[in-house]
């Protein structure tokens, strides 16, 4: 099961609960601003906080999570204050940001409450159903509905209801048909995961027919070998057209620039490394960058062998703040060292996770895509965007996972 469940944790479910844990899975799925920096998930789950906390607070990651969140944002406000002097304000970046970490903290607190009073496939469906909900008025409006809007709350919704699935026959069938969609939109990052997601389904049943139980040592190292493999035969499809012409073309065109796929495909690794080489403690959560900023991450993506002047960098990067592309970069900049901490953490606890239940055998689709997702999101994804819905997700699987301490709440 993905939502692991504590002996005796479990209360009873009464309809008030139910009821209650229905609405609030859907709302917190549903990411749209009802005004800047507030969502209606953010919004129900800060008035749910006597009913979650408790239960949150029982859990070891829970309160490691919570307290990362609280320095992370503290430490954003303090490097704003020291900064104030020598950037330009940036009030809005300084709410988002805040009310992102509250977030993923908040709503996974709902999720892992839920749980104690709804099945663990309910739980992800409605979750996956306010993800849907709050994406389809922003897919109307998108250059690619899919890849932009729709792919990950499908996927959370279909791999939701395969949580009961017992037959990996089944899952992995579904996995290849989001895949294909994935890369008919030309989604490759989204269709590239959902192959891995398929090829660990597959080592899982095979590796469990041989031996029932395995090391979690010997786990991370044959996972890391798969992942290697995975990778250069991913590369080697997208430049075969295996996922479509369109792919195929970007792809060459970004390994002939930087001899690797994702090097050329994220130039905005070298603005962040860049960036963080010239100020390691972060920039704060409440400033706009500076021209000598935007010439530091141009500089730094020039390395990569990356034409910056396109208006790219001004424009999306630090036309409105600072944006790197990646969550651990977003974070560390705005948040500084415990944002950084606070990204990693949640990619750790997440890993640490599927690889015991891949040691045990039982590792879902949903698991091993959410980790891997959670893992592609840290490095090449924006913290802005469906990175946080899927920290959430996976901030619940990993604090339910975690160790709890005394009993549970009445």
């Amino acid at each position: 099961m993905p939502l692991a469940t504590v002996p005796g944790d479990r209360a009873p479910g009464r309809a008030l609960d139910r009821a209650t844990a229905v609405v609030a899975c859907v709302c917190v799925g549903f990411w749209t601003q009802l005004a800047v920096g507030l969502t209606l998930g953010l919004l129900v789950a800060v008035l749910l906080t006597p009913v979650w906390l408790p239960v949150w607070w029982r859990y070891r990651a829970g309160r490691l999570l919570l307290g990362l969140a609280v320095a992370a944002v503290l430490c954003g406000a303090y490097l704003t204050l020291a900064g104030a002097g020598t950037r330009a304000p940036d009030p809005y970046g300084a709410r988002l940001t805040a009310s992102g970490v509250a977030v993923v903290v908040t709503s996974a607190g709902v999720l892992v409450w839920a749980h104690r009073v709804l099945a663990p496939r309910t739980v992800v469906v409605l979750y996956g159903a306010g993800m849907l909900a709050s994406a389809l008025p922003r897919a109307a409006g998108s250059t690619d509905p899919w890849k932009y809007e729709l792919s990950v709350p499908v996927t959370v919704l279909v791999l939701g209801a395969c949580l009961t699935v017992s037959s990996v026959l089944v899952q992995v069938v579904a996995v290849l048909a989001l895949a294909a969609v994935s890369a008919a939109n030309d989604a490759r990052s989204g269709a590239s995961l959902l192959v891995v997601t398929a090829a660990v389904l597959v080592w899982q049943r095979a590796a469990g027919a041989l031996a029932p139980r395995s090391t979690v040592t010997r786990t991370v190292v044959q996972l890391a070998l798969l992942g290697v493999i995975a990778v250069f035969s991913i590369q080697a499809m997208l430049v075969e057209g295996v996922f479509g012409e369109s792919a195929r073309a970007r792809t060459q065109a970004q390994i002939d620039t930087s001899g690797f796929v994702l090097a050329g495909a994220r130039p905005e690794m070298g603005a962040t490394a860049a960036l963080l080489g010239a100020q390691p403690w972060g920039y704060g959560s409440g400033l706009l960058p500076d021209h000598g900023d935007v010439l530091t991450a141009k500089a730094g993506m020039a390395q990569l062998r990356y034409d910056p002047d396109n208006g790219y960098v001004e424009r999306y990067l630090f036309g409105s703040g600072f944006e790197v592309h990646s969550v651990l970069g977003d974070l560390w900049i705005r948040l500084g060292p415990p944002g950084a901490v606070l990204a990693v953490t949640v990619t750790g606890l997440a890993a640490a996770g599927l690889v015991r239940a891949l040691a045990r055998r039982q590792a879902s689709a949903l698991r091993v895509l959410v980790t891997s997702l959670v893992a592609w999101d840290l490095l090449f994804s924006p913290f802005f965007s469906t990175s946080i819905a899927v920290m959430v997700l996976a901030v619940a699987l990993a604090v339910t996972d975690s160790r709890t301490v005394g009993r549970a709440p009445p």
